[in-house]
């Protein structure tokens, strides 16, 4: 048994999406100080695609279109304090830059260049960005 089965209660599914704009910039919203990729858990008998979907309009007031996946994280570093109990999270990142309509005036939602995001962003959220940047971008991280 790990040790991350030891300290964990359970397991949560959940869904994040990078936004891309035509400038190659990252959409992010602010939680707190925090900056972070727009995501939710998954809801029961809900489609990680419509989650997907679903959280990218209820957390920006943004509708995307087309979408690929870039990964499924999981792992000792996406445990989190979800009430009095240790969660442990698995989830499905993926990215557009088929974005339209307009941002949700009442959250800070706002867009970075990619050498600005590992200054504002979780470490769990950049580890997300990264492995996008390596799939879009394959020889400059050879």
């Amino acid at each position: 048994m790990s040790d991350v089965s030891k300290s964990c209660s359970f397991v949560v599914v959940g869904v994040h999406v990078l936004a891309v704009n035509e400038k190659g910039q990252v959409l992010l919203k602010q939680i707190g100080d925090r900056w972070e990729v727009p995501g939710a858990l998954l809801g029961l008998g809900e489609e990680l695609e419509d989650a997907a979907r679903r959280c990218f309009f209820e957390e920006t007031g943004l509708v995307m279109g087309s979408m690929r996946l870039v990964g499924v994280f999981s792992g000792p570093k996406y445990r989190f304090q979800f009430d009095d109990e240790q969660a442990y999270l698995v989830t499905a990142v993926y990215a557009t830059s088929e974005i339209y309509g307009e941002f949700f005036k009442a959250n800070r939602i706002q867009y970075f260049s990619l050498s600005q995001v590992s200054t504002v962003v979780e470490k769990v959220h950049l580890n997300f960005i990264e492995t996008f940047r390596k799939q879009s971008l394959p020889g400059v991280y050879q």
